[in-house]
């Protein structure tokens, strides 16, 4: 396993409570959920910030999020130092799903397709306009 160094345990929560906001929501997370992510302990979760709506309020860059339309899906874009970053999830369960790494260009936006089997991608570059990609749920293949 790889340990990342932080600059400060305030990034490190921060980092952690995206994570866990992000798959369980803002009424699915509690602070003890945070502080095991985050590698801390509860009281120290505290010091930093007294609650979870005061952590929630902070600068999250999501871009988007979407759920598809059965509910089976939950997509998140997230800007990570100005790339976009997309997040698929099994939106029952909460498990964070692979999804391919796209280094053509940024994700734009996702659209689902009601038999919840595909993805549209759109997918935007400096190099070129906005491109259609379809990217297949199971089995799990792009083009």
């Amino acid at each position: 396993m790889v340990k990342l160094k932080y600059k400060s345990t305030e990034q490190k929560i921060l980092d952690a409570a995206k994570h866990v906001f992000v798959t369980k929501g803002m009424s699915g997370a509690r602070m003890q959920d945070i502080a095991d992510a985050a590698g801390i302990n509860k009281a120290l979760l505290h010091y930093y910030f007294r609650s979870k709506e005061k952590l929630f309020e902070t600068n999250w860059d999501v871009d988007y999020m979407y759920l598809s339309e059965k509910g089976k899906y939950r997509v998140v874009g997230i800007n990570e130092d100005g790339r976009n970053k997309v997040l698929l999830f099994d939106h029952q369960s909460g498990k964070q799903l692979n999804f391919p790494e796209i280094t053509e260009g940024n994700v734009q936006g996702v659209n689902i397709s009601p038999s919840e089997k595909n993805m549209i991608l759109f997918v935007a570059s400096d190099k070129s306009p906005v491109n259609l990609w379809l990217y297949n749920l199971n089995p799990h293949y792009l083009r």
